[in-house]
């Protein structure tokens, strides 16, 4: 990866046809056991755990998935002339086919209010009704370790965040009411080595903490009962403390920020065309 320039390109997982769905159940697959190698603090499924799970049932995440999974592609600049222009699904196919996966986002909802989850004694409650605000979990944002440190971790950043927001947008406006709903990401900083850069992380994008919550009860909104023996029979400090970040999002602050990030695109592939930014 060292020293190629990439075009970075984002990928909605697509649900057409099974064909698509396998084809793309394999990508998926392979960044998240990629991403449980990397960052096992991180994660309440285990490497070994997710390794053993059929293919079908990444194709099932996918086809069923409440909410999007993201992947960002790295397309090799000198190939960009030989992607097909006929269609957008030709191109996709193309670009997971000639691409290298770098990273990817996955995003839940919208949640109901009483399946939201909400840290206990948290300083932000979800008031609002379904049909005022739309509700999401951040579950996943994961960047391939070489990557990590280059310049063009922002762009694979800014290119997932831009796809995200439009897909919100999407979302918020399809609502029939006036005002539009409001969106409220939350999500989760793991306790662990990396747990105070990821919350910078979180507070440098314009999220904030809004309380914290056990390992427990954690695992116990995204696995339920089971998950939680699972967690004990291995081992697992039950008690130890995550950090709940959220953050709100009207449809005029989605659509700046929309605007903002194809700005900052646009200046990174300047960048990228004087040779200046390579991965």
């Amino acid at each position: 990866m060292s020293g190629e320039q990439y075009s970075i390109r984002v990928i909605r997982m697509p649900r057409q046809t099974p064909q698509r769905v396998a084809r793309y159940a394999t990508i998926f697959r392979q960044l998240r056991l990629q991403a449980l190698r990397e960052s096992v603090e991180s994660f309440t499924e285990r490497y070994d755990e997710a390794a053993a799970r059929p293919l079908s049932q990444w194709e099932d995440a996918i086809a069923n998935k409440n909410g999007l999974i993201h992947i960002g592609f790295g397309l090799p600049v000198a190939r960009v002339a030989d992607m097909p222009a006929d269609s957008v699904e030709e191109q996709e196919d193309w670009i997971a086919e000639h691409g290298v996966p770098l990273g990817m986002a996955i995003n839940t909802g919208p949640v109901p209010r009483e399946h939201f989850l909400c840290p206990r004694g948290s300083r932000i409650p979800s008031t609002r009704s379904d049909d005022e605000e739309v509700r999401i979990h951040s579950n996943m944002l994961y960047v391939v370790a070489g990557l990590r440190g280059s310049r063009n971790r922002g762009v694979l950043f800014e290119a997932l965040t831009l796809d995200r927001d439009r897909w919100i947008l999407d979302v918020l406006t399809s609502v029939r009411v006036d005002p539009p709903p409001v969106a409220r990401f939350r999500g989760t900083a793991r306790a662990g080595q990396n747990q105070e850069k990821l919350i910078d992380f979180y507070v440098d994008a314009g999220w904030y903490v809004a309380g914290t919550m056990t390992w427990r009860q954690s695992v116990l909104a995204e696995e339920g009962e089971e998950g939680v023996r699972a967690a004990e029979a291995r081992g697992d400090d039950m008690e130890r403390v995550s950090v709940v970040v959220e953050k709100i999002m009207t449809v005029a602050h989605l659509e700046r920020q929309v605007v903002r990030n194809q700005r900052r695109l646009a200046g990174f592939g300047k960048q990228n065309r004087r040779g200046k930014a390579r991965l």
